[in-house]
């Protein structure tokens, strides 16, 4: 089955990230210190985040990264001053409407 609880998709999503991020190392020849090295490093860099936000799609977030992000967001919300500006409990909340629709 495909969807956001779909392990395949997710694998799917993973490979084509990763292939893509293979792919732009192998070609990567940039002439120092000009404007293209800096747009080709940009771009690599880019394309190395997007394969880690595939970590927070489901099925994989749910299964492996949800159970130590609530654990750490109950720690920090018995801290005074963190507990206001916990990003984590935001992250938690917004994930799974986030990543229905991201187009990443």
């Amino acid at each position: 089955t495909w969807g956001r609880r779909s392990w395949r998709a997710w694998f799917a999503s993973l490979s084509l990230e990763g292939l893509s991020l293979l792919l732009l190392r192998l070609a990567l020849r940039p002439m120092p210190r000009t404007r293209a090295a800096r747009l080709e490093h940009a771009e690599f860099a880019r394309r190395r985040q997007a394969l880690l936000w595939v970590l927070l799609r489901s099925p994989f977030f749910t299964k492996v990264l949800k159970r130590p992000c609530e654990a750490i967001n109950r720690v920090l919300c018995r801290i005074p001053i963190i507990q206001y500006f916990n990003a984590l409990e935001l992250a938690l909340a917004l994930q799974p409407f986030y990543f229905a629709t991201a187009p990443h």
